[in-house]
């Protein structure tokens, strides 16, 4: 796989089967609908977009056994080096937390996971679950970053990626409202999240993408993607109506999750991006910024659910102080009135507690002037454990947000190394000003969606984003 390859005429060459198939695994890997088993049974998501990435990993490896000069890429390269620091500094962190007792809370095994398989006991267990969180950070990096470099090497290759990654999207875009229409129209349940469960969630886009968190972030990866169709393309097909077409989409998804992306998104651009820029730029992200806001402050108005998000989160921390919830708690605790009211308490915060609990512990070790954890970390698999303890549970209790994992597990410093490992390889590839500033707008966009709801979007983003620079970097110097 040498990377002097990727001059190769794509009008004379044929697409590898391997290359399509991984195209196949990074397009499908943000669809959730398509989840064959669930967790409980599999121990991890068993979807189309895994079998893919087994078939496309399982080939290479076969290639690397049976090459005399295989190669293996450096991971102290300018573009892999910041992320190599965050892996170093992640496994310290674990150390740290196994000294401190962060993966030895007393943690209640005598409750057993109804349902589960012997597999998913063993790879969601409190002990194998943390190694198994490396292993996890390590692999998405690799695949979806570093591997695309090596299996996208002809202009061929990437016209397909987008080709796919367009009929994807417009899928996604058919089913999502054609669902929505028939909800209106019939008295018709929902196009289901997941193959595998059949649930549905009522009035709220989703299409193929999963949830409609799951969805909002995978519309906010679509708008990246076509971006960056017109870099490599260096043509408008990004118009108005594609945009305005990706922003209803996601204010009908009434997600929370996305509301926080959008949130998180912009606290990084005013630490990463403002800085920088010119005082037009400036003055163009605060008046967007005011329209999204308003657009959203309108979308919550007339959304019964993120309204009670809003009403309810204010009576959290009185509950939390009382010390951990049981499920006789959640009832027992509830101060309102209208036994409904209660229900819906339950209802809107029960799920939520996972993304929760580690911040109300960090909080706990803040009052008593323990900082150590706040800055370093409690290691990577470590937010499943405190959960397991507040939640009186022994099964895999991650957080949805990436925020929650992130400050928990590798402290204020592993997050600020987690994010320069996505923006300093878009700076090292630099085009120009214009292509640069989008990029790293865009990427701040994927990283602040991932930080409200963990996915590999960033990743996904990062790899493609690599790609386009490279090859537009090599044509250039090839005409010139």
């Amino acid at each position: 796989m040498q990377e002097s390859n990727i001059m190769t005429n794509s009008k004379t060459s044929s697409l590898k089967l391997i290359t399509k198939v991984y195209i196949w695994s990074v397009v499908m890997e943000p669809l959730y609908y398509f989840i064959l088993a669930p967790q409980y049974i599999t121990g991890i998501g068993a979807n189309f977009a895994r079998i893919f990435q087994f078939i496309v990993i399982a080939s290479l490896c076969l290639k690397l056994f049976s090459s005399k000069r295989a190669r293996i890429p450096s991971f102290l390269n300018p573009l892999n080096k910041i992320i190599t620091y965050y892996f170093i500094f992640a496994v310290l962190a674990g150390f740290l937390g196994l000294y401190t007792g962060s993966y030895s809370f007393n943690i209640d095994f005598s409750t057993q996971v109804a349902g589960n398989s012997i597999i998913a006991d063993f790879i969601r267990g409190h002990s194998f679950r943390p190694f198994f969180e490396y292993f996890i950070a390590f692999y998405y990096f690799a695949y979806f970053v570093v591997l695309a470099r090596y299996v996208l090497t002809t202009k061929e290759a990437i016209d397909y990626f987008f080709k796919l990654s367009i009929i994807a999207l417009l899928a996604c875009f058919c089913v999502g409202f054609l669902d929505l229409l028939l909800q209106l129209l019939f008295k018709y349940e929902g196009f289901p999240r997941h193959f595998s469960d059949g649930r549905t969630v009522g009035f709220r886009f989703h299409g193929i993408a999963g949830e409609p968190r799951d969805a909002f972030s995978y519309l906010m990866l679509s708008l990246g993607v076509l971006t960056l169709r017109d870099i490599w393309e260096e043509k408008k097909k990004l118009t108005l109506f594609w945009i305005i077409l990706i922003i209803t989409a996601t204010m009908l998804t009434q997600s929370f999750s996305g509301i926080l992306g959008v949130a998180f998104f912009s606290i990084l651009v005013v630490i990463y991006y403002l800085p920088t820029t010119s005082t037009r730029n400036k003055i163009l992200f605060f008046s967007i910024a005011l329209l999204v806001f308003l657009v959203i402050f309108i979308n919550t108005l007339l959304s019964d659910r993120l309204m009670r998000y809003y009403y309810e989160f204010f009576w959290l921390y009185s509950l939390l102080e009382a010390g951990p919830l049981t499920e006789i708690d959640w009832a027992s605790r509830c101060n309102f009135p209208n036994i409904n009211d209660c229900d819906r308490l339950v209802a809107v915060f029960k799920g939520q507690m996972p993304n929760i609990y580690p911040v109300w512990h960090l909080w706990e070790e803040i009052k008593e002037f323990s900082f150590l954890h706040l800055f370093i970390g409690n290691g990577l698999g470590s937010t499943s454990v405190i959960n397991n303890y507040y939640m009186h549970s022994n099964g895999l209790e991650n957080p949805h947000a990436g925020i929650i994992r992130s400050i928990y597990e590798t402290g204020v410093i592993g997050t600020l190394l987690f994010i320069a490992a996505f923006l300093t390889p878009i700076k090292k590839m630099y085009m120009n000003n214009n292509v640069n500033s989008k990029l790293i707008l865009f990427m701040l966009l994927m990283l602040g969606m991932y930080f409200a709801h963990r996915s590999a979007i960033p990743y996904i983003f990062l790899g493609i984003a690599i790609v386009v620079l490279k090859n537009k970097s090599i044509t250039s110097r090839s005409n010139s």
